[in-house]
């Protein structure tokens, strides 16, 4: 669902920018303003990972300045090529990093800092 509505989302602002281009530059100004619209669309979908990442100082982590994502997700899954995905946080206990045990002694340890 998420696709769908960035699909709309992204066709919305190109026919709002063709128009605007035509509106100021009649058929020429279209054309200039759907190439411009293409091109920011290509940077958008591409790009906007890394451009949030840097907008909020991103960074990555050594295991000495979070030891528990190391604990959490393993070394061998954090690194340069990390994804996104793996590194988020549940308040929930998750069975893949407390090897099956769900005992608050495992998730509340692991992931709370509370026994």
């Amino acid at each position: 669902m998420n696709y769908f509505k960035t699909t709309i989302l992204l066709i919305a602002l190109t026919l709002l920018l063709v128009w605007v281009g035509s509106m100021v530059g009649g058929r020429q100004g279209a054309m200039f303003a759907f190439a411009i619209a293409m091109g920011m669309n290509f940077f958008s979908y591409w790009f906007s990972d890394k451009i949030v990442l840097k907008m909020y100082g991103a960074r990555i982590v050594s295991e000495q300045e979070s030891p528990d994502y190391y604990t959490w997700f393993g070394s061998s899954r954090i690194g340069r090529h990390a994804h996104a995905e793996n590194l988020h946080h549940s308040n929930e206990c998750d069975e893949r990093l407390c090897n099956g045990e769900k005992s608050p002694s495992c998730c509340g340890s692991r992931h709370r800092g509370d026994a």
